[in-house]
């Protein structure tokens, strides 16, 4: 099970990628140096958190809730920033990760891979 601590240091990855994602949509409205300077120190940023929980939690897990959190907020964003609209599928697919993450932070995804593990076991 993942740990609230290594959640919250995963999802702040999340949103430092994003902020990188966000420097990239600027990228002529604003200074080129002003662009590529916020791109760079978000991507070390978001590096170094990304470190840290993999450090304290399993791969998928880690790379899972990443990924989540970034599109996830992402559509958000979109949503407010840039007035997007959404189909039926993309908030579908939407409530589909949500529910993936409440059960990576639960533990829901464990009692799986013993089943596995028992049933490898058996046919071994």
């Amino acid at each position: 099970m993942t740990g609230l601590m290594t959640a919250a240091i995963a999802a702040l990855a999340a949103l430092f990628y994003l902020a990188a994602a966000l420097f990239l949509k600027g990228w002529g409205q604003i200074p080129v140096w002003v662009t590529l300077a916020g791109v760079v120190v978000t991507l070390i940023i978001a590096s170094a958190l990304e470190m840290e929980a993999l450090r304290r939690a399993r791969f998928a897990e880690v790379v899972l809730l990443i990924i989540c959190t970034e599109v996830t907020l992402a559509l958000i964003l979109s949503r407010f920033l840039f007035r997007d609209g959404f189909s039926a599928v993309e908030l579908c697919g939407l409530a589909l990760m949500l529910a993936g993450v409440a059960l990576l932070l639960t533990g829901g995804g464990h009692g799986h891979s013993e089943v596995v593990k028992a049933v490898e076991r058996r046919v071994s």
